[in-house]
């Protein structure tokens, strides 16, 4: 067995693969803030996989979610998650992503719409909240899937 300690920093600007076990100490995700006042949001999964999409916007009805650069739509081995972050300021069940499209561009035209599966009812709430909607995409050799799951967090 070959070991390799480094000190510094190590910039990796492609994909990094682990065959086995890998062990992090700390795990930090970029964050895309997102500045559109509109209900379609372009999450661009080579940017990040986590997104806010708060700086003002008025979320006035449920959204769109294009899922835009993924490695692979057709990759039977990998799952991709992506993580949508909004605030919510009044009662009742919020706003979500009930349209969402997969692309491994960022052209419109060439994605594909899955129609989300929920985990479970989309909750509802009293007062100003933080709303996460994590998407989970999978492919499996016969049909693709999206899992969908919302959670609300009361401020």
């Amino acid at each position: 067995m070959v070991t390799l300690d480094i000190s510094g920093n190590v910039n990796v600007s492609n994909n990094l693969y682990v065959s086995n076990l890998g062990y992090f100490n700390n795990i930090v995700e970029n964050i895309e803030r997102i500045n559109v006042d509109d209900i379609s949001f372009n999450l661009d999964y080579s940017k990040a996989s986590t997104f806010y999409l708060g700086d003002g916007n008025t979320i006035s009805g449920n959204m769109t979610l294009n899922i835009q650069n993924l490695p692979s739509i057709i990759d039977l081995s990998h799952s991709y998650s992506v993580n949508a972050v909004y605030d919510v300021y009044s009662s009742g069940t919020p706003y979500y992503g009930n349209n969402i499209t997969v692309n491994t561009g960022n052209n419109i035209v060439n994605a594909s719409s899955v129609t989300p599966n929920y985990v479970s009812t989309i909750p509802t709430f009293s007062g100003n909240c933080l709303v996460s909607q994590n998407i989970t995409y999978y492919c499996f050799e016969d049909i693709s899937y999206v899992i969908s799951n919302i959670t609300v967090y009361p401020k």
